[in-house]
């Protein structure tokens, strides 16, 4: 930003809203380590993942990384089992996508390049908006 800080150094925080899924494990500050496709309905991105890039690990057997537009297909995709049957991080901003998960996909492409990011949402102005949204940011 134009003051040069960040926002957690300013003391501005965002609300965690966007959840991923899959071949990733991280580790916060605290030392506690979790893989992110253990949650039941995916896990939280929050400012903790995006603090240090080697506090995100992303497993060599991913092979890609879905956003999908809708909470919904998100849960409908994560307990169909399609993490069981492919290797991939499912990402779900839960429509316009907030700031911190589009950070969390620019920190993705930044240490993992080789994984390509796929998007699946609703053919409709509102869904091409948040395509070119992610698309703009990453």
């Amino acid at each position: 930003g134009a003051l040069q800080i960040s926002r957690p150094h300013l003391g501005i925080f965002t609300a965690e809203k966007g959840l991923l899924a899959g071949d990733v494990t991280f580790q916060d500050p605290t030392c506690y380590v979790s893989r992110a496709a253990q949650g039941a309905s995916g896990t939280s991105i929050g400012e903790a993942m995006l603090e240090d890039d080697k506090c995100i690990q992303v497993s060599e057997k991913a092979k890609w990384v879905l956003v999908v537009e809708k909470d919904t297909v998100f849960q409908h995709l994560l307990h169909s089992g399609l993490l069981q049957r492919h290797p991939l991080i499912l990402i779900t901003g839960r429509g316009y996508p907030d700031i911190l998960t589009r950070r969390f996909l620019q920190k993705l492409q930044r240490i993992a390049p080789r994984l390509p990011q796929l998007y699946l949402g609703d053919f409709d102005p509102d869904g091409v908006a948040i395509y070119l949204l992610y698309l703009t940011s990453c």
